[in-house]
C-alpha cells in the first residue's frame, strides 16, 4: 500500500509542478525497486492493479500532452508560413528598395493585374429571383426565411442572394417600377 501511495503522490507532484518529466521518471524508477521488493513479499493483487491503473493514467496524460504539443507546433508553423507569405506579397506589391537599401512605398505606381471575369447566374435562377422581385416591388426586402428558401432552390449562398438583391434594388427595380407606371 505504501508503494501505491507513493505512485499517486508522484502523479500529483507531476501535475502540480507543471509536468517535469525527469522528476517523474526518477520517482517511477525508485518506486519500481520498492515494488519489486513488495511483490516478493506477497502484496495484495488489488494494490498492484490500482498501481497499474495510476501508471496507465500517467502514461495517457503524457501521450495527450505530446499530441497537444504537436498540434500547437503544427498550427504555429502554419500561421508563421501564412504571415511570411502575406509579408512577401505586401513587400513585392508596394515596396521597392532604394540605392541605400531602405524600402520605399510606391502606392501611386500602377498595379498590373488580370481582371477577374464576371460570371452571370443561369437564366432560370435570375428569372426565379426577378419574379419574386416583381411580385414584391413595394417591399423588395426578403425575410431571412425567404432568403433561406432562395438558397435552397437556387443553390446560391446567402451572401450571393444578399448581393443579388442589393444590386437588383439599384439596377432592376427602377426599370420594373417604370414599366409598371407605363402600363397603368
Amino acid at each position: 500500500m505504501d508503494v501505491l501511495n507513493q505512485v499517486v503522490a508522484a502523479e500529483e507532484t507531476y501535475f502540480l509542478n507543471g509536468g517535469n518529466r525527469e522528476c517523474l521518471l526518477d520517482l517511477v524508477r525508485q518506486l519500481r525497486s520498492k515494488y519489486q521488493s513488495v511483490r516478493m513479499s506477497g502484496c495484495d493483487k488489488r494494490h498492484i492493479m490500482a498501481m497499474l491503473l495510476v501508471l496507465r493514467r500517467i502514461k495517457q496524460t503524457i501521450i495527450l500532452e505530446d499530441r497537444l504539443v504537436e498540434m500547437v507546433d503544427s498550427e504555429a508553423s502554419c500561421i508563421k508560413s501564412t504571415v511570411k507569405r502575406l509579408l512577401s506579397e505586401t513587400i513585392s506589391a508596394g515596396c521597392k528598395y532604394n540605392d541605400d537599401g531602405k524600402t520605399t512605398n510606391h502606392e501611386n505606381e500602377q498595379k498590373y493585374t488580370v481582371p477577374k471575369t464576371r460570371i452571370n447566374f443561369p437564366m432560370d435562377i435570375s428569372q426565379f429571383l426577378r419574379a419574386w422581385l416583381r411580385d414584391n416591388m413595394d417591399n423588395p426586402y426578403p425575410s431571412d426565411a425567404e432568403k433561406m428558401y432562395f438558397c435552397q432552390n437556387t443553390g446560391l449562398g446567402l451572401a450571393q442572394i444578399n448581393n443579388w438583391f442589393i444590386n437588383a434594388r439599384r439596377r432592376i427595380l427602377p426599370f420594373m417600377k417604370g414599366e409598371c407606371i407605363n402600363f397603368k
